[in-house]
């Protein structure tokens, strides 16, 4: 058997699918407290449950893709923000999920708009060129925020 060593054009990630045991609350935090773009929510039918796309911003791809699972257990809410810590990673987890931001001034907006809805949230990193920040959704899913740190973008 030969193997090609021509490299494949991936065009990135289209749609992680994820479990939410509470569609409406998951639609609810990010479309109304991050402020992301939420699909038409797809009814049970055919064997499938309800679920639905949630858009980061415009791309092309679909985005995060929710579906709901009503007994679904929700992972135990992490003791700290930190989620780089050897003691809470576990082969194949998923740690985080990060979503780019086009500058500083956005991402204040949205500690703000996290603030307004209680939402915990870690302190601003400094990354060198980059900076970043972590809270969790409504399933107790790591996300995080990250953004140019370059000081010509900074306000």
């Amino acid at each position: 058997m030969t193997t090609s060593t021509q490299p494949i054009p991936w065009q990135g990630i289209d749609h992680p699918a994820l479990v939410t045991p509470d569609l409406d609350e998951t639609v609810h935090f990010y479309r109304d407290v991050l402020g992301m773009q939420a699909g038409e929510i797809y009814e049970a039918r055919g064997g499938k449950t309800r679920h639905c796309f949630i858009k980061p911003g415009a791309t092309p791809a679909q985005g995060l893709h929710f579906w709901e699972l009503t007994d679904a257990q929700l992972p135990p809410r992490p003791e700290s923000l930190e989620w780089q810590r050897p003691a809470t990673i576990m082969a194949g987890a998923l740690l985080h999920i990060a979503f780019w931001l086009p500058a500083e001034a956005a991402a204040q907006a949205l500690r703000e708009r996290l603030r307004q809805h209680d939402v915990n949230m870690s302190e601003i990193s400094d990354l060198g060129h980059l900076r970043s920040m972590v809270f969790l959704d409504n399933n107790h899913l790591m996300l995080e925020a990250i953004w140019s740190g370059d000081a010509s973008t900074m306000h």
